[in-house]
């Protein structure tokens, strides 16, 4: 019994010692072919075919394919697109395994899946807005594998197509996944969140408050990293009606005093940090500070900590 528990005790620390090596065989193992060598023309077709019976065999084959291949060839735009038709198939489990198929792609790609990126991108995000609940949560895992694959910053082209989409949920939960991120963005990466601003702005003024609530937060996130509040109200003066600016001015003066009232903590929080710690045994837990809810007036808490030199180099705001 002790050497079973000595051995399950060291069975951590034999495979952190040879992940490095399992992980250099992966790396040098060959990308298959997936459409060339494995996946049939028959099948490819199949996942547009008006049969749904045909379009379940295609996805179940290409499904299995996926799973016993984890390192494929680039080449599989004809599979994006065709994949990308079946997102809004009338079979929901079609629809789902269309998810499925697409975020293990970007798993099974790598990187290099950032070349079919316009293919699906905006539709993956409208999703978000389908009326089934499993849809949606099978959209946001097949999203988070293509960003554990490319970031954040090459998805920003597609989010502003996304967001005019009807569903108010769909727009909520689109804006909530974005804000989060944001933070993490560097400085040559800010500039591409320019053109989310005419719709953040729309979405600022609709009807539904989970919609407002949600365009409030992400534009007090893009003001922190450098986003300036002229841009907004330029939008608002030169391209809204006059009912719109009368509404929308004194949200974006709250934008304004919310995020100078943030920027403000981060600076007290950035000159915390510039002390030597008492204990010089301090976890390194404590070296990094998360903001805290109470630091947003309007928003809910970021689950990402956010460095304050990173803070302060973006913030558009200076305290008195």
């Amino acid at each position: 019994a002790a050497a079973a528990a000595a051995a399950a005790a060291a069975a951590p620390l034999e495979r952190a010692r040879t992940a490095p090596a399992i992980l250099a065989v992966e790396e040098d193992a060959p990308r298959v072919d997936l459409l060339r060598d494995v996946l049939s023309a028959q099948t490819v077709a199949n996942l547009k075919s008006k049969n749904w019976k045909d379009r379940q065999a295609a996805l179940a084959t290409l499904t299995k394919a996926l799973g016993s291949h984890p390192r494929l060839a680039p080449g599989v735009g004809s599979l994006v697109e065709a994949l990308k038709a079946r997102l809004g198939d009338n079979q929901q489990a079609l629809a789902l395994a269309a998810l499925g198929a697409l975020g293990s792609l970007a798993t099974c790609v790598g990187r290099s899946i950032r070349i079919h990126a316009k293919l699906c991108l905006a539709e993956m995000m409208l999703s978000f807005g389908d009326g089934k609940a499993s849809v949606r949560e099978a959209a946001v895992g097949a999203l988070d594998k293509w960003v554990a694959q490319l970031g954040l910053e090459p998805l920003l082209q597609f989010v502003a197509r996304a967001l005019a989409m009807e569903s108010p949920l769909g727009r909520a939960k689109l804006m909530e996944y974005i804000k989060p991120a944001v933070a993490t963005l560097e400085m040559h990466e800010v500039p591409s969140l320019r053109p989310l601003a005419p719709i953040l702005l729309k979405n600022l003024d609709d009807r539904s408050p989970e919609v407002r609530f949600a365009a409030f937060n992400l534009v007090e996130a893009l003001l922190l990293v450098g986003i300036p509040i002229s841009l907004f109200e330029e939008l608002l003066e030169n391209k809204s009606s006059k009912a719109t600016v009368q509404k929308l001015r004194p949200v974006l003066q709250r934008l304004q005093l919310a995020g100078a009232s943030l920027s403000q903590s981060m600076l007290a929080d950035a000159d915390a940090h510039q002390r030597p710690p008492l204990d010089e045994q301090a976890p390194l837990a404590h070296s990094r500070r998360v903001l805290r809810r109470s630091h947003f007036p309007f928003a809910s808490r970021l689950p990402h900590p956010i460095r304050p030199s990173h803070a302060i180099r973006h913030t558009p705001f200076h305290p008195p």
